[in-house]
């Protein structure tokens, strides 16, 4: 698909999480590429980040980078 790329980020993890399944509703309804990115990531660790920055974050940053539009389905209470 041509288009914008738009890049989706969910704030729960849960798999059956409403604002996920919300996020993917409007990615059926964009007109673009969509992906959704995970949040999964190890937390910060000055010790860690000494060593390079961990696949996981450089692999979400460059995702942002790529994106034309970034979409968060964040939970309001949790």
């Amino acid at each position: 698909m041509n288009g914008p790329r738009l890049l989706g980020l969910c704030g729960s993890l849960r798999a059956e999480s409403l604002n996920r399944k919300l996020m993917l509703e409007a990615a059926r309804a964009f007109d673009g590429d969509f992906a959704e990115a995970s949040l999964r990531l190890p937390l910060f660790d000055e010790d860690l980040e000494a060593q390079g920055i961990p696949e996981e974050v450089a692999a979400l940053g460059a995702a942002v980078e790529g994106a034309d539009a970034v979409l968060f389905a964040c939970p309001e209470y949790n």
